[in-house]
């Protein structure tokens, strides 16, 4: 029952995937871009004359998988991350694009009839699909965010609402080149046999797109290995809420920045860090006080540092496949502000370790942050209520649900 994992990223849920396929026997080849190993000759070169691109590959390291047989089509994926660095978005952007078209042939290429199954990933699969179903390979897909018409009707919304968010990465949004993109996805989903997706929010918007509930499996992330304790954390300082990820449309960070000026907050008593990179018009940042600290993005380890030095989390995300960094940040016992519209109604209780809002309810939104300032003292215990959510659902515990419901599949013929 051998089959492939093809994947163009290397991020914790993967090889969470990838080493529940490995250790059950499953997995004949992974398929990928760009990953890190020491003695990878082409790692050891970046390493002695680009240390900073180095430290992009530090973060694709495979961890903790034995004996992996991975194939690795690189070229793509370098220009893009050399392209960000020096070039416009919208030509980095088209980078990735034609590095998704090239990484969908390479492995339509490799397939063949001695695996079973492929379990491939959203826009770089298409050739693969069609190649899967003419050698009667079952094919699982996965999606990992919500049905872009629900997010694309979300997009104008706000653009219209909030006409300075115009922008060169706005405009990616809604453009002809989302068209495009888009009519592939659509392709994709109606090609595949299975669709795993990750949280109940993205499979109420395939269904509300039309897509076969049938082939709809869904399957959560899970925490990462969580903090022990939280009881260092003091009561007495200003509240600090933190913002991790990238500055988008799509994260509500124009919103998040609209609540807090409704706020008003005394410097003395809360303060707002937001870390990630920028994706909208510095004009959006008109009227913040001097509480507000923008940090880069950070590496994973120094995120989780940073997550045990803040009170709560808010991410008020208009929609999210899932949201990582919410788990990320509850399993370092810490609560979180997020909206329906991500994986929150999957992992957070109400007021018990966390808030749910209503996503794009600025008023909702900064109620809660006032709420939060007022009641810093309860704070504690819902972050020690995050933790015990966390620990209840493990990356082992996802590794063996999709084991089973990929397998239950794969044997129904």
């Amino acid at each position: 029952m051998k089959g492939c994992l093809a994947n163009p990223g290397v991020s914790p849920h993967v090889q969470a995937t990838l080493k529940a396929y490995q250790d059950n026997g499953l997995l004949a080849t992974f398929y990928t871009t760009i990953y890190h190993k020491s003695e990878i000759y082409f790692n050891n070169f970046f390493n002695n004359y680009f240390p900073g691109f180095n430290k992009q590959l530090q973060r694709r390291q495979l961890k903790n998988i034995e004996g992996l047989n991975v194939k690795s089509l690189a070229s793509y994926e370098v220009l893009r991350i050399l392209s960000a660095k020096i070039l416009m978005p919208a030509i980095t952007d088209l980078i990735w694009e034609w590095g998704e078209i090239a990484f969908d042939r390479w492995v339509a290429n490799n397939l063949n009839t001695q695996i079973q199954w492929i379990h491939c990933y959203e826009h770089c699969s298409i050739a693969t699909l069609q190649k899967a179903k003419s050698l009667g390979i079952k094919s699982f897909y996965e999606q990992p965010s919500q049905h872009y018409s629900f997010f694309e009707k979300i997009a104008k919304e706000q653009i219209k609402k909030y006409p300075e968010l115009k922008s060169v990465e706005t405009s990616l949004l809604i453009d002809k080149k989302s068209e495009r993109r888009n009519f592939r996805r659509n392709q994709e989903l109606s090609i595949c046999d299975y669709i795993i997706c990750n949280s109940a929010f993205t499979k109420k918007t395939l269904i509300a797109a039309n897509v076969d509930s049938q082939k709809i499996i869904t399957i959560p992330l899970a925490f990462p290995e969580t903090l022990k304790t939280i009881d260092k954390r003091s009561n007495l300082r200003k509240t600090v809420f933190l913002f991790a990820g990238n500055q988008s449309l799509r994260k509500g960070t124009h919103l998040l920045f609209e609540a807090w000026k409704k706020c008003n907050f005394n410097p003395n008593i809360a303060e707002l860090w937001l870390a990630g990179s920028n994706q909208l018009p510095l004009i959006i940042r008109k009227g913040l006080g001097n509480e507000v600290t923008f940090l880069p993005n950070l590496p994973h380890a120094d995120l989780m540092q940073l997550f045990t030095q803040a009170d709560i989390l808010v991410l008020p995300t208009l929609c999210d496949g899932f949201g990582m960094v919410i788990t990320e940040a509850m399993a370092q016992g810490l609560p979180v502000i997020t909206t329906y519209n991500s994986a929150g109604p999957d992992v957070i209780t109400d007021g018990e370790n966390g808030f749910l809002l209503e996503a794009g309810n600025v008023e909702q939104l900064a109620n809660r942050l006032k709420w939060c300032v007022e009641n810093k003292f309860q704070l504690k215990n819902l972050g020690k209520n995050a933790l015990v959510k966390a620990a209840s659902y493990s990356w082992q515990n996802f590794g063996k649900h999709l084991v089973k419901e990929v397998t239950s599949r794969i044997e129904s013929n």
